[in-house]
């Protein structure tokens, strides 16, 4: 998962139990090594006092238009140029704009690095809050349209909020009322480009299991997409199902942690501590695999999960 932060340094790589960097005043706990920085390797403003950047003008303007950001999206819609799908977007709020970042693999974790910016609001007053893909690939962009911004008190406009849809060419209409497709359909749209759908599916399929459904002809589907794709996502999209729906349990899990892709390998890590419950030949796994495991991304999820034991 990624996130990002208001103001300052923006893009951050999300990891369970990590210790980010903060306010500089806020003192550590004492067993803490050291806090995790940011992954973006710019800033989207010039330099100087943070306040210069306010106008949004001149280099400030070049290198993004401002510190302050809000709204976090990575695209993963399907309607818009595959250039754009698994980049991050975040709303510039004095640059009036939305900034877009590639995100790329380095050791354990991610660099950010800034891509022109997708868009520049039609009005001064245009202050996107939030930005998010519906089922058609196309994406919605609130703009809470002010004179003001973050420290703004007072003169608050109430009534001139705005949403837009952007979308790229002709869109797709698909019925998105998942509670009326069957168990079968909702296995089958875990290989859907919109990953709208296919994260949509997977909550009304935990939701059917979870109420005690059968669900062994669904858990079947689920293994038979994780066992013939080549795809390392859908893989990982039918494991993630499986182990919402009953169709996967620690032993199967442990017998991942030989899988040839290191992404399988970090989740099944993850899933097999989600319930902060595991046997003690687990645990043996777990240091066998402490001391032969080559890949950077599955020792940092080792490492990870290791304070929920």
């Amino acid at each position: 998962a990624f996130f990002i932060n208001c103001v300052l340094p923006h893009a951050w790589h999300y990891i369970p139990g990590a210790y980010y960097q903060r306010r500089g005043a806020e003192t550590d706990f004492k067993d803490i090594y050291g806090r995790i920085q940011p992954i973006a390797d710019h800033l989207h403003w010039a330099g100087g006092h943070w306040t210069s950047s306010r106008n949004a003008v001149g280099n400030h303007s070049n290198t993004g238009g401002g510190h302050a950001h809000t709204g976090c999206m990575i695209y993963m819609g399907g309607n818009w140029p595959e250039k754009y799908r698994g980049t991050l977007f975040v709303g510039n709020i004095h640059g009036n704009r939305i900034n877009n970042d590639t995100l790329s693999r380095k050791g354990s974790s991610f660099v950010a690095s800034h891509s022109d910016d997708f868009l520049h609001g039609n009005h001064p007053w245009f202050r996107t809050l939030s930005q998010k893909y519906g089922p058609d690939g196309g994406v919605f962009i609130t703009d809470w349209h002010d004179i003001g911004e973050c420290h703004d008190h007072d003169g608050t406009h109430r009534t001139s909020g705005r949403i837009y849809k952007i979308t790229y060419g002709d869109t797709k209409h698909e019925n998105f009322d998942l509670s009326k497709y069957s168990n079968e359909k909702l296995v089958e749209l875990q290989l859907h480009k919109n990953e709208w759908f296919v994260r949509h599916a997977r909550r009304v399929l935990y939701e059917r299991a979870s109420t005690g459904k059968d669900m062994k002809t669904a858990n079947d589907a689920l293994l038979k997409i994780f066992n013939e794709n080549s795809s390392v996502p859908k893989k990982l999209r039918a494991l993630w199902c499986l182990n919402l729906t009953g169709g996967m349990d620690d032993e199967k899990l442990a017998m991942l942690l030989d899988h040839e892709s290191e992404n399988v390998r970090a989740w099944a890590l993850r899933l097999i501590n989600d319930d902060k419950t595991v046997s003690q030949e687990i645990i043996t796994t777990l240091k066998k695999l402490a001391g032969k495991e080559k890949s950077s991304l599955v020792r940092l999820h080792l490492a990870s999960q290791l304070q929920r034991l």
